[in-house]
This record gives structure tokens, C-alpha cells and sequence, in this order.
């Protein structure tokens, strides 16, 4: 049962822990997401789609798949 620490999810992890878990470009694109005004509306899709894409337990992430999606979210935001 997940209890606020570190390997509960990759989200809490990358922005409450600051831990690494997709490398710094990714990890630092959804720290910068997550301040983004009116990212609310997205974070219940960006929390699925880092579990889904989550590097463990011999999980082949699609990391690419992840990146792209993620910059989409950012233009969405900003345009």
C-alpha cells in the first residue's frame, strides 16, 4: 500500500523526492510541467502514463513513446 515514500509511484518520486527515474531530461520536463499553470487537467494522464512507462521490474518502458507525449502535454500548455 503506498505510503508517501520513495517507490510508491514515479510521479511522487520525480517531483516530491527529486529521485531519478527516467533520466534528467524527462524527469526535469515533468518538474516543469507540474508548475505549469492549469497542469491539473493533466496530471491524472501524466501519473498513468509514468506508471505505465515506470523502468522496473523488467518493464521495457517506451521511452520515446513517454518523451513524445510529454512534450504534447508542454506545447498544449503553452500555446
Amino acid at each position: 500500500m503506498p505510503n508517501g515514500k520513495p517507490g510508491d509511484h514515479p510521479y511522487s518520486d520525480i517531483f516530491i523526492h527529486h529521485s531519478k527515474i527516467f533520466g534528467d531530461e524527462i524527469d526535469s520536463l515533468i518538474r516543469e510541467l507540474n508548475e505549469t499553470p492549469h497542469f491539473e487537467k493533466y496530471k491524472k494522464e501524466v501519473s498513468k502514463l509514468l506508471a505505465k512507462h515506470e523502468p522496473v521490474f523488467d518493464r521495457k518502458p517506451n521511452i520515446p513513446q513517454l518523451k513524445q507525449r510529454l512534450f504534447e502535454i508542454k506545447k498544449e500548455l503553452t500555446s
